[in-house]
């Protein structure tokens, strides 16, 4: 008798339908996890399905967007124009922030300001064995924009004159007040030829002081001092009689790495001093004797 072996295949059970016709939720729900997971899209609204809908807690709900309101809004952002700018009509006053190219200023520092002699602003040129140039008045002018910014503001100023040869027919009289550094790049080794550092030398006839400054009060009333650093300077008299550069009255200044050079009468007149200085400085072919020294410290007051 034979033997029959029977197999018995599963045969997979309907797929049940809404009455719509739609799969069963439940289907749609494992299907929108799988699109999820690979696109973060809702698989509801990618497959379209008329009568299945997810639950709240299993939509995407995306919050990397900006509302239309808050375009081109106060407190809100800000929109691009067809170049690519922001349009002006969204951009700040900054009218009080900055000065024209024409207005003479100094740059603005921390401090300090500071400001280049030689700026077109200013004028000071390095000129003189060329051109008859006296940056004596364009200094001044300087001076007098730094003791009116002080009154304003109560900042100081750094002036930056780079090397070259200024020539000056005018005494610089220093503003009472304002902490003032008048820097230049460096002076010139002693038996160098030409001119590689700052020099500041008197021009033609002249034969007054390059440099003044005299306060209006003495004591410990700094209110009415001189307060000046100068630095990195050479002040050359082209030997003319007369004193070169004069201090008295001063403050918490300091003359530092500066030469007075060829001068017949006196190089530096410092006088009444308080909490100042004098650093590494050079006295060359200065003076004629005991009747006009190469430096006269703590000498009468003006």
């Amino acid at each position: 008798m034979s033997s029959r072996r029977v197999t018995r295949s599963r045969v997979p059970a309907p797929v049940a339908k809404t009455s719509g016709g739609d799969l069963q939720r439940r289907g749609i729900l494992k299907f929108e996890t799988l699109i999820t997971a690979l696109t973060g899209a809702s698989a509801v609204s990618a497959v379209g399905a008329s009568g299945a809908s997810a639950a709240p807690g299993d939509k995407n709900q995306t919050t990397s967007y900006v509302p239309i309101a808050e375009k081109g809004a106060a407190s809100g952002v800000a929109t691009l124009d067809a170049g690519a700018k922001i349009p002006s009509a969204q951009l700040p006053d900054m009218s009080g922030s900055y000065v024209s190219a024409a207005e003479p200023r100094p740059a603005v520092g921390l401090a300090f300001g500071v400001t280049l002699a030689t700026d077109p602003a200013w004028g000071m040129k390095a000129d003189a064995n060329t051109t008859s140039t006296d940056n004596g008045p364009k200094l001044q002018a300087i001076l007098d924009y730094a003791a009116a910014n002080y009154a304003a503001t109560g900042a100081g100023l750094t002036i930056v004159a780079p090397g070259g040869d200024y020539g000056f027919a005018t005494t610089v009289n220093l503003p009472v007040g304002p902490k003032i550094k008048i820097e230049g790049e460096d002076i010139n080794p002693v038996g160098s030829t030409g001119v590689r550092g700052t020099r500041f030398r008197r021009k033609g006839s002249f034969s007054g002081q390059i440099l003044r400054g005299v306060g209006t009060t003495g004591g410990d009333d700094s209110s009415g001092r001189i307060r000046i650093w100068l630095k990195d300077i050479e002040f050359n008299g082209t030997s003319k009689t007369g004193t070169l550069v004069e201090l008295a009255r001063v403050s918490d200044s300091t003359v530092e790495h500066c030469r007075f050079f060829a001068n017949v009468g006196v190089g530096l007149r410092a006088s009444e001093w308080f909490n100042s200085h004098i650093n590494f400085c050079y006295f060359h072919q200065l003076g004629s004797g005991r009747a006009a020294p190469s430096v006269l410290l703590d000498s009468p007051g003006p």
